[in-house]
């Protein structure tokens, strides 16, 4: 390791607290439909429970330790994607 460079006061795997990042509920759900994903496909991708995705999403829980890794990685995969444009309009139809 560098002189200059401190070592991270927490095991890597497991990341910092939620509160040094920005992590929110919000940002999990627009993970998780930008990889087209169900809730219950994006629990399973990380190892937890549908209902315990909801209480991340919600903003009731969040991710215990062991969960944080995961939780950046599927991040960071959502947004390695690229953006899905909003479908152009669609003329001549009225609605019903």
């Amino acid at each position: 390791m560098a002189p200059d460079m401190a070592a991270p006061d927490f095991a890597p795997e497991i990341g910092p607290p939620l509160g040094d990042r920005p992590k929110s509920g919000a940002a999990l759900e627009r993970a998780r439909q930008r990889q087209g994903l169900t809730q219950e496909a994006a629990a399973k991708a990380l190892g937890c429970s549908r209902s315990t995705w909801n209480r991340w999403v919600s903003g009731e829980a969040e991710p215990m330790p062991a969960f944080r890794g995961r939780v950046d990685r599927f991040l960071r995969a959502a947004r390695k994607l690229p953006r899905s444009p909003e479908p152009p309009p669609i003329s001549g139809t009225r609605p019903p």
